[in-house]
């Protein structure tokens, strides 16, 4: 999608808040190409205690799509709902390397995307801090999830969060782990009702594309 296609998009469906709002996302994935830092939290849920996850829709209308591959993708397409890849420039690859997309849409119009990864490789698609994940013994992830200015505060994550848990564990995984930013509070809100641990604190540091991983184990006294 061409800059200019995307404030578009932008200004149609999210005003003139949600084009400001994007143009200082891009201006800060530019400075953070230069210099980023920032602290996360290691979250590990245990899906062999997940239980019965249905809950109940946050918002009126809201569909939940989960997409394996481009031929998903065009179907739902097909079906007159927002293609997320062009809201998301970077999904083909993303469904390319086996990860898995959760799109949450509105009356057809696309507000929520999130992703899982069951090998190395769909992690790397979507999230490329370098905390541990055994795929090979039934670990899975998840990350890379958005939600649109107009529909944040509302459920949504929390709820789409529940999909892609329940989606891990019918897969054969056991755990799932992520990294949420530590100062992202409806995240870490929206994750409280599954069951889960804290197993390490991280600190990431980006200086002209190098990356630097420092990583804590928890401690239940950390804050």
């Amino acid at each position: 999608m061409s800059l200019m296609s995307r404030a578009a998009r932008l200004l149609k469906t999210e005003g003139v808040r949600g084009l400001m709002l994007g143009i200082a996302r891009s201006w800060s994935a530019l400075v953070q190409r230069a210099f980023w830092s920032a602290r996360f939290l290691v979250h590990e849920f245990v899906l062999t205690e997940l239980g019965d996850v249905s809950l109940a829709p946050p918002v009126a209308g809201l569909e939940v799509h989960v997409i394996e591959d481009e031929d998903d993708a065009d179907r739902l397409a097909r079906g007159g709902y927002e293609d997320f890849r062009l809201a998301i420039g970077c999904s083909g690859r993303r469904l390319e390397s086996g990860a898995v997309a959760f799109c949450a849409h509105v009356d057809r119009v696309l507000v929520h995307i999130a992703w899982v990864a069951l090998d190395a490789d769909a992690k790397r698609s979507f999230d490329v801090l370098p905390y541990a994940v055994d795929f090979a013994n039934g670990e899975g992830c998840s990350g890379g999830s958005r939600t649109f200015p107009r529909y944040r505060g509302r459920g949504i994550y929390r709820y789409v969060m529940g999909w892609r848990l329940a989606y891990l564990q019918s897969h054969g995984c056991t755990v799932c782990r992520n990294a949420t930013l530590a100062d992202n509070v409806p995240s870490l809100r929206g994750q409280e009702v599954f069951p889960h641990r804290v197993v390490s604190r991280a600190h990431v540091r980006i200086l002209f594309g190098r990356m630097r991983w420092t990583e804590y184990p928890w401690d239940e006294g950390d804050t």
